[in-house]
């Protein structure tokens, strides 16, 4: 039993005159999110409560599926979906999710290193290139990963600020006047520092914050808004519970002020609760975003939307140092001003994949995808990249906001421009990986007493590439640096006796098995409480494969690709196998962390 599409709103926040007592009669809404098209005999079969556990996906059907008309003078909406908030249901349409991120923000950190205006021309700069850039220098047409003579063609007065090094016998990573590839290896702790720090921040506003990167998060701000909607003098009958929690509300009663720029919608429409929800959540994300100016010196761009999806596509909508607020009823009009491969996992492989099969234009890509049917979709790409997508396209997602796991690994790396020779050579790249390490064992995420108990070394050569593990022994904290380079010395000395490791053009050291130390006071010294959990490093995705890929595999997996590109170009030329269908990115539960902003090029 369906019914129409709730009438679309532009961008006024004046609400409509109506009755200020609790409703009564008219038909119950559905507490699912009428964004969330799902038919009617497959919600039949799930509870309709705001508790119920989502789906990793939504299922959908060519039938849409809405909320029922409500009476002239009454919300579309239910109290309970109101109450589900506190619960972080996925299902209530009145959620708010928000995206923060922070605007060009390693350029952002050399800039207040250097104490200057953010109107001056600063680019990060890492060996010969740019690896960021501030907006100031935007302006002069300068891009990321620009060599350094071409940048100072377009702006000569252009701040290039390198990124701090470790050297060998270092103790802490240093800003240099004269770093070299040949004897330096890249740190991004300066911005670890800051990131955490504005980590702290978000985590004391919000209690449901995802690391999304060192720069960005995501915010559910449900529970939030929940709590400021217990002022509304229309809802005090269903807080204190005398009215009907599946009743239509009253309209809201009073306006609401924007905070940030509002996607307008497509109708005039009057103002409901989904709006006053966002509007209460722009409100604290502009909170947020102030706190983080005032204290860290850092501006930042900020989406929020009833979901991840929509939350991450606002973010980016009016950058820098602005936010865009999308309601309810601009979903549709908004979603066919953006090109679809800015959608989360549709920027790489999937999306090319897409494209080719759906023949998807440049222009109006999400209009073209919004005509295919989920038949059509289903026979192209496969049942579950087509149920996907389908539901991407117009707005649907169930994905949480959900906390990171603690990490159980930690890396260091180079690449040798040119290769290493020696093992003498080698020996002194693994201390400057020990100390790297060591200095980031403190500031793991899960916060105290994690303790490596593996060490991986792995080389690469020209040719070939390979990795051992050795154990690492419990050791009183003060030790722990000269037992990891004891062991790492000693996985060294095997695989110079047992391969052909030099001339080597790429090294790794990474501790694992990191776990709690419980109550060996030897090893929980070492380690600092922290307050709030430190974000660690990103994991690596292939960039030929875009598989996760374990940092201490990383190695193999670069020659496992060598190896099929090198079977290709010897294998003769004929018929290949049909393409099978793409699959849809990772649930956001499980997806590996992007990649920190020019990581691809850090261990260089």
């Amino acid at each position: 039993m369906s019914a129409p599409e709730p009438a679309a709103v532009r961008g006024s926040a004046q609400a409509p005159d109506g009755p200020p007592g609790s409703p009564g009669g008219a038909a119950a809404a559905d507490d699912r999110n009428p964004s969330d098209a799902t038919d009617r005999d497959r919600a039949a079969t799930a509870a309709d409560t705001p508790d119920t556990p989502a789906r990793s996906r939504p299922t959908t059907a060519d039938s849409e599926r809405h909320l029922p008309q409500p009476a002239d003078g009454y919300s579309q909406f239910s109290f309970r979906q109101i109450a589900a908030l506190t619960k972080y249901s996925v299902n209530t349409p009145l959620r708010v999710i928000a995206h923060i991120d922070l605007d060009a923000f390693y350029a952002q950190c050399e800039s207040n290193r250097l104490g200057l205006p953010p109107e001056t021309p600063l680019a990060c700069q890492q060996w010969d290139g740019l690896i960021a850039i501030n907006y100031a220098a935007r302006a002069y047409g300068i891009t990321r990963h620009e060599r350094v003579p071409e940048a100072k063609r377009k702006c000569p007065e252009l701040v290039l600020a390198h990124v701090a090094t470790w050297r060998e016998g270092d103790e802490v990573w240093q800003y240099r006047p004269d770093p070299d590839i040949r004897t330096d290896k890249v740190s991004l702790d300066p911005y670890r520092r800051t990131s955490r720090a504005i980590f702290a921040v978000l985590h004391d506003e919000c209690e449901r914050v995802q690391y999304a990167g060192l720069d960005e998060a995501y915010l559910d701000l449900s529970r939030l808004v929940h709590a400021r909607l217990e002022t509304r003098p229309e809802l005090a009958p269903y807080f204190a519970g005398t009215a009907d929690p599946d009743d239509p509300l009253p309209r809201p009663a009073t306006a609401v002020e924007w905070s940030g720029v509002v996607e307008p919608a497509d109708e005039d429409a009057p103002l409901d609760w989904a709006d006053v929800c966002v509007a209460l959540g722009a409100e604290i994300v502009a909170g947020i975003r102030a706190r983080i100016r005032r204290d860290l010196r850092c501006t930042s761009s900020a989406g929020i939307a009833p979901n991840r999806v929509l939350a991450k596509l606002c973010s980016a909508r009016h950058k820098p140092n602005d936010q865009t607020v999308l309601r309810l009823a601009a979903v549709e009009r908004f979603l066919r001003s953006v090109r679809f491969s800015k959608i989360g996992g549709l920027g790489g492989k999937l999306g090319e994949d897409v494209a080719a099969r759906l023949d998807v234009p440049e222009e109006g890509s999400i209009p073209h995808l919004l005509e295919q049917s989920l038949p059509r979709l289903t026979a192209q790409l496969g049942d579950e990249t087509a149920r996907w997508l389908y539901d991407v396209v117009r707005g649907r997602d169930l994905s949480e906001v959900v906390e990171r796991p603690a990490e159980k690994s930690m890396l260091s790396a180079k690449s040798f421009r040119p290769a290493i020779t020696t093992p003498e050579q080698a020996t002194r790249w693994l201390r400057i990986f020990v100390a790297d390490i060591i200095g980031r064992l403190p500031e793991l995420r899960a916060g105290a007493d994690r303790r490596p108990t593996k060490l991986t070394l792995a080389y690469r050569t020209a040719t070939a590439g390979r990795s051992k593990i050795a154990a690492v022994p419990t050791v009183r904290p003060e030790a722990l640096a000269e037992t990891l380079n004891g062991v790492a010395a000693g996985v060294l000395r095997t695989l110079l006796a047992e391969d052909a490791v030099l001339p080597c053009i790429h090294m790794s050291l990474a501790v694992g098995g990191l776990e709690d130390a419980g109550r060996n006071a030897a090893i929980g010294d070492f380690f600092v409480p922290r307050k709030r959990a430190a974000e660690p490093d990103p994991a690596e995705l292939c960039d030929e494969c875009g598989r996760p890929v374990p940092e201490a595999e990383k190695a193999e997996h670069a020659d496992w690709h060598f190896a099929r590109t090198l079977q290709r170009q010897l294998a003769d030329d004929g018929p290949r196998p049909a393409p099978r269908p793409p699959r849809p990115p990772p649930s956001p539960g499980r997806r590996k962390p992007k990649l920190e902003k020019g990581q691809r090029r850090l261990f260089g």
